[in-house]
């Protein structure tokens, strides 16, 4: 049965003599005059339904109080976190969110999309008329039944089909005033998320779920080719050829740029004004750090061989290589060493994807600042947090800053913590996160498996 044909069938499962399972042999009139039906009778006994039913049998062994709900948010860190590793789905889904949402123009209404733990990655529509962050109507929320009763996502993850809640049908009084449906989203067969829409009861219909439905069903379509992780090191993972063309190109750029920077040298040399000898040097430098960003790139694309080293060791050449510039402007550099075991790491990636990262810190760091290196054991993995009390990262690109060409230094190329990214995670098979509060600083975290 597909799920268009059966939409009826999950509205109204429960209602007897409403079962009707094929919408293509009922006319309209009749199914609207069967939803009032439908409507008045949840009104007069809410737990009519057995999917509510159960639903509310679940909150009340979780304790849940429906005139009290409790709203779980994720730190920026984690939702960050969640929104790399579900990229795909993310911006798969962007457009279809967009196109339900323009569907109800005019109409107050909520369309998010989940992932399969029930945290909202995605939320479109004038979510404060729901009540807002406050309500849970936010990107970093969890919508499980545990926390904030049935709803159209939370329910639907937890039954696996597609659902539809009237009004009452709520188990959190707050949410009595509205009408949610919520269709899971499978890749590989596997449940990975699910698109939620509510609207104020005067807005509810049933039908709507068959638009959901057919959204999530190309939604599906488009990500079934698409890798659930970032290709990695490991197996295929990265494309050899890929490589070994960047490889090529970036090699191929370190002549040129030779050239450049010794015909400024000489430049220098043969220069008749300060004004003029100015540009040379400006242009030397801009050499060196193009330079740099190549060799970065030509040890990301065709990285020596992994060897077992101490992180640790190679986070302490670090320490003493920028530790000048530190002193210079006053800002305490220390280190937190809680793990002495050794990992299969690139030396020259990792200790340069380390490098730009307290580099960074430094130059937003005026003066009398501080950062703080630590590295830990967690189990299977280990995680290194570079903390600096710096003015942090502005919002406007706090989604966007590990992709290319994004940077908040006026100096800055936009390439370093896109070479940090792919270093740890495509060359090290790793993660890697940030929390950032304006004004208070900025931490970042990396997290390496020890296999």
């Amino acid at each position: 049965m597909s799920r268009i044909v059966s939409v009826r069938k999950i509205c109204l499962k429960g209602v007897n003599k409403l079962y009707i399972e094929n919408t293509a042999n009922v006319s309209e009139r009749e199914m609207i005059r069967e939803w009032n039906m439908l409507k008045e009778a949840i009104d007069h006994e809410p737990a009519l339904r057995s999917i509510t039913i159960k639903a509310w049998d679940r909150c009340k062994k979780h304790n849940v109080d429906p005139e009290k709900l409790k709203f779980v948010y994720l730190e920026d860190g984690e939702l960050k976190k969640k929104l790399i590793g579900l990229d795909f789905l993310v911006q798969t889904a962007k457009s279809y969110l967009e196109y339900l949402s323009l569907s109800l123009t005019g109409i107050p209404h909520v369309v998010a999309l989940l992932d399969s733990e029930g945290w909202v990655l995605d939320i479109k529509g004038p979510v404060e008329d729901f009540g807002g962050k406050k309500s849970g109507q936010c990107a970093g929320a969890c919508w499980k039944e545990e926390y904030i009763g049935n709803n159209g996502g939370g329910t639907c993850l937890l039954e696996d089909e597609s659902v539809f809640i009237y009004g009452m049908e709520h188990y959190g009084n707050i949410y009595k005033p509205f009408s949610c449906l919520g269709v899971p989203i499978h890749k590989d067969n596997k449940l990975i998320g699910a698109i939620s829409i509510a609207v104020l009861n005067e807005y509810a219909h049933p039908a709507r779920l068959t638009i959901a439905m057919a959204c999530v069903d190309a939604i599906e379509k488009e990500i079934a080719g698409i890798p659930s992780k970032p290709k990695t090191t490991k197996g295929i993972g990265k494309s050899i050829a890929t490589a070994e063309l960047m490889a090529t190109a970036v090699h191929d750029l370190k002549n040129p740029l030779a050239s450049i920077r010794g015909l400024a040298q000489l430049g220098t040399l043969t220069s008749t004004s300060k004004k003029e000898h100015g540009y040379f040097d400006r242009i030397i430098k801009q050499v060196d750090a193009l330079h740099r960003s190549v060799v970065d790139l030509q040890n990301i694309f065709k990285p020596e061989a992994r060897v077992e080293l101490q992180p640790a060791e190679i986070i302490r050449q670090v320490i003493e290589e920028i530790q000048p510039d530190c002193e210079m402007n006053n800002i305490k550099l220390s280190f937190i060493n809680c793990f002495g075991g050794k990992l299969k790491i690139h030396h020259k990636v990792f200790k340069r994807a380390l490098e730009n990262l307290v580099k960074n810190a430094v130059q937003v760091i005026t003066r009398d600042g501080k950062i703080e290196i630590e590295i830990s054991d967690q189990n299977n993995d280990v995680l290194i947090s570079v903390n600096d009390n710096g003015p942090g990262i502005p919002d406007e690109i706090k989604e966007k800053l590990f992709q290319p060409f994004v940077y908040h230094r006026k100096d800055g190329t936009g390439l370093g913590l896109f070479m940090v990214y792919h270093a740890i995670t495509e060359v090290h098979d790793g993660e890697i996160w940030f929390e950032s509060t304006a004004g208070k600083g900025t931490t970042f975290y990396i997290k390496l498996p020890k296999d």
